[in-house]
């Protein structure tokens, strides 16, 4: 604004009672967003703002503008929450190997199908998977062919099953467990399993990097 402008605004302010009311909502917006975790957001959206003149702008698109700026600013900054734990599941996931190759003496259909998933043929070994009796095996290999395949909720469907065996892979599908609650950004969920590895006095199955990872989260 101008001089005469400013002037000619603030006479309005004083008379004008809607006008003082938009331009103070106005003002409070600048100082929330100025006042946000993700400056970026906060200074952008100032700037955008400052642009417009209160006194020039039409009331009702003000608010429009005003709100979709909101909202978009939390949307960003509920993205960029998600992106970091993405970020930490890329770094911390590595795909399982199996380097026993012959599990199982007498089920040569069920070395197969680990085979295939050695293979990295996650689907076919799933279709052959399906077909065994090695419960506990079977369901953990699912698990890991689903995590591989970016299936989070059915590799956590299947990871929950040999927990809840409890016979073998316990201890591996509670770290895969671990990384694939991270992805959905289930935090609670995570500490709490992280805790589990690093206190676990038994085994020392993936605490440094469960350590690591709680360092980070």
């Amino acid at each position: 604004m101008t001089k005469s402008e400013r002037e000619q605004f603030e006479s309005r302010l004083k008379i004008e009672d809607q006008l003082g009311q938009d331009y103070a909502s106005y003002q409070e917006l600048i100082n929330a967003l100025e006042l946000a975790n993700n400056r970026r957001i906060g200074d952008k959206t100032s700037i955008l703002l400052k642009t417009l003149n209160p006194e020039k702008t039409n009331r009702n698109w003000l608010k429009v503008a005003a709100s979709v700026l909101i909202v978009c600013s939390l949307s960003y900054l509920f993205f960029s929450s998600n992106q970091k734990e993405q970020n930490l599941y890329d770094q911390f996931f590595t795909v399982y190997e199996e380097t026993n190759t012959q599990l199982s003496t007498e089920k040569v259909d069920f070395n197969n199908c680990i085979a295939l998933y050695s293979s990295k043929d996650y689907l076919k070994s799933i279709d052959c998977l399906s077909d065994q009796k090695s419960e506990g095996l079977m369901h953990f290999y699912k698990g890991m062919c689903y995590a591989n395949l970016g299936k989070t909720d059915l590799a956590i469907e299947q990871l929950k099953l040999v927990e809840a065996q409890n016979t073998v892979k316990t201890e591996e599908s509670n770290w895969y467990l671990t990384l694939l609650y991270l992805k959905k950004n289930e935090l609670t969920e995570v500490q709490k399993r992280l805790n589990q590895i690093t206190n676990n006095q038994s085994s020392n199955y993936k605490k440094t990097a469960a350590k690591q990872l709680l360092e980070q989260i």
